[in-house]
Parts: C-alpha cells; sequence; structure tokens
C-alpha cells in the first residue's frame, strides 16, 4: 500500500508540473502574459515563445512517456529539465529583484520535479513497474 501511494503522489506531482508548464507562453498573446510575467517585454518575442514550445514539450514528457510506458527515462529527463528551468528562472527574478514575489513558487516547483525525478528514477520508476 505504502508504494501505491507514493506513486499516486508522483503522477500528482507529475500533472501538477505538467500544468505548470503548461501553454501560456506558447499561445497567450504577449501583452496578456506580460501582465501575469513581468520579465516577458524584456526578451524578444521569439524567445518566449521558444521558450513556451519547450515548456509545451516538458509538459508532455511529464506525462506520456510515463503513461504509455514507452521511453519512461523522458520522464526524468523531463523533471530535471524543469529543475534547471526553475534555477535559471529563480535567477532572472533574483536578477530583476522579484523573488518576494516569485521564490515560493519556483520553490515550490523546483521541489516537485525533485520528487517526480528522484521517485521515477530511483524508488518508482516506470521501467521497474513495467517489469512487475
Amino acid at each position: 500500500m505504502p508504494g501505491k501511494l507514493f506513486n499516486i503522489g508522483l503522477w500528482i506531482a507529475q500533472l501538477l508540473l505538467a500544468a505548470a508548464f503548461g501553454f501560456l507562453k506558447a499561445t497567450q498573446p504577449l501583452d496578456q502574459l506580460s501582465q501575469m510575467m513581468t520579465w516577458i517585454p524584456s526578451f524578444p518575442p521569439l524567445f518566449v515563445r521558444m521558450l513556451g514550445g519547450l515548456e509545451v514539450l516538458g509538459a508532455l514528457g511529464m506525462v506520456l512517456p510515463s503513461l504509455t510506458r514507452i521511453g519512461p527515462g523522458l520522464t526524468t529527463l523531463a523533471a530535471l529539465c524543469f529543475i534547471v528551468l526553475q534555477a535559471l528562472a529563480i535567477g532572472l527574478h533574483a536578477w530583476r529583484g522579484e523573488t518576494a514575489h516569485t521564490i515560493g513558487l519556483n520553490t515550490g516547483l523546483i521541489l516537485l520535479a525533485i520528487f517526480v525525478f528522484w521517485g521515477r528514477r530511483q524508488a518508482y520508476s516506470i521501467a521497474g513497474l513495467a517489469a512487475h
């Protein structure tokens, strides 16, 4: 039973991360995004859209490989990429003096991504589940 609860916790974390890194930067008008994310006007629109596209791929990588059990290691890779992305986001927000408003969210996302990375790589890997 504890293993099943752990797996459920990992799925919840994966779905939360997929939802957090989704389609906003790839699809929303940049003027609307800049109201939520004050750093948007500081970067070229192509950069923001490319980042959004990468986040969409990461969100898909967070869920689909585990769900289909095809290339389940891609879930751990997506989690690792989200860890790096959030570390860079913390650096950007610190440089802009915005950490008071963003550090909680960024830290929470990093912790979720670390949990998924560790859990799917070590403790409760999808590849291991497929073998049983």
